[in-house]
């Protein structure tokens, strides 16, 4: 499946003023032009380069999937196309070193997948807080675009990550959760690692009792 990427386009509105020369009528023909001219050309740098920076800073990403279901059970065969999935993301790279990040899903109901923002202070620490994907299981970092089953996620992923709403008691959040993270690359990218606190009740839900999950893992490579 192939992403679809939109493009934010900002347009800008400059308008000046300038003032002729009043004491000689036969100069003001000129001094309009050439006043407008070299304003123009002052301006134009400026408007360029805030365009640039939104290009640059701002970010909008988005898929859908769409398939053909069928299923047969107890001799009793149905099928439909439907929807599998629909995602809008927007980053924002406030500074070199924070970015925020939101991500809604549009298939069935309307919600938030992700909301969150990280401050990275050096390429071995960062700190990301808000609703994100907990670093359980390498399959639940991996986005659907990339899976090779548009149904992804081993089992054990699905039930203990929450991917799928398998588990009753954690429900169907995508392997997400709101929290708070550590993460960061060491010894030059070889050894990586993700540390964290959430609530333990999935996306979009507040916690219900006083204890926390912790989330932690490891990559080499």
């Amino acid at each position: 499946m192939k992403k679809v990427f939109l493009a934010l386009t900002i347009g800008l509105l400059s308008v000046s003023s300038f003032a002729a020369n009043d004491n000689d009528p036969a100069t003001v023909g000129a001094t309009t032009i050439d006043a407008t001219t070299a304003a123009t050309t002052k301006k134009q740098p400026k408007a360029k380069t805030l365009v640039n920076t939104f290009k640059d800073r701002i970010k909008l990403s988005g898929y859908a999937q769409v398939g053909y279901t069928y299923t047969n059970q107890n001799g009793e065969p149905t099928n439909t196309f439907d929807i599998k999935r629909v995602v809008l993301t927007t980053n924002a790279r406030i500074t070199d070193n924070w970015n925020a990040l939101v991500m809604l899903s549009f298939a069935g109901t309307p919600k938030v997948l992700e909301a969150w923002t990280e401050y990275r202070f050096l390429p071995e620490i960062a700190v990301r807080v808000g609703q994100f994907k907990t670093p359980y299981a390498m399959e639940n970092q991996v986005s659907p675009c990339f899976a090779e089953l548009i149904n992804c996620g081993s089992l054990a992923t699905n039930y203990l990550a929450g991917m799928n709403g398998s588990d009753p008691l954690y429900g169907g959040s995508g392997g997400r959760d709101l929290g708070l993270m550590v993460h960061g690359q060491l010894f030059k990218g070889i050894l990586g690692y993700k540390i964290g606190i959430f609530n333990g009740q999935g996306i979009n839900t507040k916690d219900f009792n006083t204890h926390k999950d912790a989330i932690g893992s490891l990559e080499l490579k």
